[in-house]
């Protein structure tokens, strides 16, 4: 055996079986080359198809672009007709949460509580709020901020006036 023999894909026998191994039969060929052919020609009919298909699409367009265009402008139109429908009702959502909201604060607001007849009553000088009657000794200043402007006042005595339920006083 040569290197040849060991590297070959296949072996003949002899010379002339060699030689019909190595060259392939006509009618392989023949067949070969109409199966490519009709693949040719099945890629060249869908690419003219596809480009048939496309200029009929563009075909309206091109033989009456100004009744096309009108069309387009008036579903333009229609579009931003509904997109501005949309955006006025989702704003008037949001004002009406925004006037919730307000409403909210407001009835938070310390000043709105002072509005409806309540007053803050702090010792003079201090920031803190007076909670308890017992929290005050008799001659204490106090300052008493009113909705509108303040008052000072002294405290004369100081005592709980917390009721039970049921109980008058």
């Amino acid at each position: 055996f040569t290197i040849a023999d060991f590297v070959a894909d296949l072996r003949a026998p002899t010379p002339s079986a060699a030689a019909e191994l190595a060259i392939p039969v006509l009618q392989e060929l023949k067949d070969s080359v109409e199966h490519r052919k009709r693949r040719l020609f099945q890629s060249v009919d869908q690419k003219i198809e596809t480009l048939r298909l496309m200029l009929k699409r563009w075909e309206g367009f091109f033989r009456e672009p100004g009744r096309r265009l009108t069309e387009l402008l008036l579903r333009l139109d229609h579009v931003r007709e509904a997109l501005a429908g949309s955006l006025e009702h989702r704003f008037e959502m949001l004002r009406e949460k925004l006037k919730g909201i307000q409403k909210h604060l407001d009835a938070l607001n310390p000043l709105a509580i002072l509005e409806r007849g309540y007053a803050v009553v702090t010792p003079a000088g201090s920031a803190s709020p007076l909670r308890r009657a017992a929290d005050v000794r008799a001659g204490q200043s106090l300052k008493i901020r009113l909705y509108e402007g303040e008052l000072s006042a002294v405290a004369s005595a100081g005592r709980d006036r917390r009721r039970g339920p049921g109980e008058s006083g």
